[in-house]
């Protein structure tokens, strides 16, 4: 299997972007595990340092994942010296990462993404991973919101120079029929789908998925654990509690529908086959 970079990037916030990276961060380890594979390696350059979190709990194997953050949660980027630092810490993080043989995730934070992308074009990242053999992927989540539509079109252009190699997709986060309906007929959208491959995440409805998220468990990773039980546990649940374990049960199945549809989304874009036990 090639090794691949894959970096999530919006230049506007609230889009999905962790939820998204973390179920990619979650689907790649599994995969890691059944492959005999080293363990992918995730990056994060987000001054909001929430992506760290999602993985400080052990949570169906993603503990084996490797974490590097180019923010700390105590990190101060305000000068140009310590911003300057802060890219070469991930940029020199990423092109390592492009001799080990592994996959690589990317999370670009959304008041970075522009510069962040022109510090991937000064370094030659592109080339770099295309010179090992390393398959590029550019993943643009976006939602019905304003600045969403356009932060993705700026996001793209962006990519255009920076990733010239990059296979490039729009991810449609469509957490409310009602409020996309308002933007389906925006001549920007229009454009987006018309020049970049569209695939749409519905959210998981179900407070279960939500808890998982609150709590700072990936959901993909919640809704592939194997053993129920463990999986209440999970959210604090008492095994000894037949009823709420017997209502956890009902109300997780809907979990587990939403990880194998997220799945077979996921799987094709990331050119992974993941065995019927992890889903």
């Amino acid at each position: 299997m090639t090794s691949s970079l894959t970096v999530v990037a919006n230049s506007k916030g609230g889009v999905g972007k962790t939820t998204i990276i973390s179920t990619l961060a979650s689907m790649l380890v599994a995969t890691a595990l059944q492959n005999k594979r080293r363990m992918p390696l995730l990056i994060s350059i987000d001054e909001q340092h929430n992506l760290p979190l999602f993985f400080e709990i052990g949570v169906s194997d993603t503990s084996e994942l490797l974490l590097f953050s180019a923010t700390p949660a105590t990190a101060n980027v305000t000068s140009m010296d310590s911003l300057r630092q802060y890219y070469l810490d991930a940029g020199v993080a990423i092109l390592d990462g492009l001799g080990q043989d592994r996959d690589i995730l990317v999370d670009v934070g959304a008041n970075a993404a522009r510069s962040v992308l022109s510090f991937f074009q000064v370094i030659k990242l592109d080339a770099t991973a295309v010179k090992k053999g390393v398959a590029v992927r550019l993943l643009v989540p976006i939602v019905a919101g304003p600045g969403a539509i356009p932060g993705a079109i700026d996001t793209i252009n962006a990519a255009a120079t920076a990733l010239p190699s990059a296979t490039k997709t729009l991810v449609e986060n469509r957490y409310t029929k009602e409020k996309y309906e308002t933007y389906e007929k925006s001549p920007e959208l229009l454009w987006l789908r018309e020049n970049v491959k569209s695939v749409t995440v519905h959210e998981c409805d179900c407070s279960l998925w939500q808890e998982a998220e609150r709590i700072h468990v990936p959901p993909y990773a919640f809704a592939t654990v194997a053993d129920e039980e463990k999986a209440f546990q999970l959210l604090g649940g008492d095994i000894n509690n037949n009823r709420a374990l017997g209502a956890f049960r009902l109300s997780y199945s809907a979990v587990v529908e939403w990880g194998r549809a997220v799945e077979s989304i996921f799987a094709p874009i990331l050119g992974i086959t993941l065995c019927e036990a992890t889903s």
